[in-house]
């Protein structure tokens, strides 16, 4: 659970809701945008300013509920209807990443994603994992990759795989740390992964491969 402070973030307009169990019961509230600081939600019955609900979050294309806690701090109007915007005052870290990834903030994904990635279809061979054995990503940088599995799998965990490299014949392995996981509509998970452990040659073989691919229009 992280803490945040009162500095502004990109806003993600998204469809999503908020409940409060302990003060509304299932009551069920739309929300209108989203961003690092809060959460602008749509109701007929706005909280007084200074309320500081606990409430579960919700966005329409995750399943999970993120429970947090915020403090009402305005009244106003979006679409014509009345609503509130609530700042966190504790947010899940999941949601967080969540967040970050729906608005593109490069910035704050930073610790993921150190270098520009590239799209291109990408065998990956999992040696430790059975469910999921073989994938295929589109998502690759110097750092890590992402992929979408229906396969179990947990943040921090540690998987040796291969990647197959087409156009250079190349079959480059590596240990990667989960660093990122978001649910998907269709019930599969997006899994980032980060290089860290690898031999010397991995990284000019992989920075190769990228260079084959800017030749050959693959990017």
């Amino acid at each position: 659970m992280t803490t945040l402070d009162k500095r502004q973030h990109p806003r993600v307009l998204c469809k999503g809701w908020v409940s409060y169990p302990e003060l509304r019961g299932n009551r069920r509230e739309r929300t209108f945008d989203i961003s690092r600081s809060g959460v602008f939600v749509l109701t007929e019955n706005p909280m007084p300013r200074n309320a500081r609900p606990t409430f579960l979050l919700a966005l329409d294309e995750d399943q999970a509920k993120y429970r947090c806690r915020g403090e009402v701090v305005r009244h106003g109007r979006q679409k014509d209807k009345d609503g509130m915007g609530l700042r966190f005052l504790d947010i899940p870290d999941e949601l967080l990443s969540l967040i970050d990834h729906r608005s593109g903030d490069t910035q704050r994904l930073a610790e993921h994603r150190k270098a520009p990635r590239h799209e291109f279809r990408v065998k990956v061979q999992f040696a430790s994992l059975n469910d999921f054995a073989v994938e295929y990503t589109k998502n690759l940088s110097k750092g890590g990759l992402f992929f979408e599995t229906g396969a179990d799998c947990i943040k921090d965990q540690l998987i040796p795989f291969t990647l197959v490299l087409p156009g250079l014949n190349l079959e480059l392995q590596c240990t990667g740390k989960v660093v990122y996981l978001s649910p998907r509509p269709n019930g599969n998970k997006g899994v980032g992964i980060q290089f860290v452990d690898y031999a010397d040659e991995f990284k000019p073989r992989l920075e190769q491969f990228f260079q084959w691919c800017q030749r050959h229009h693959q990017v």
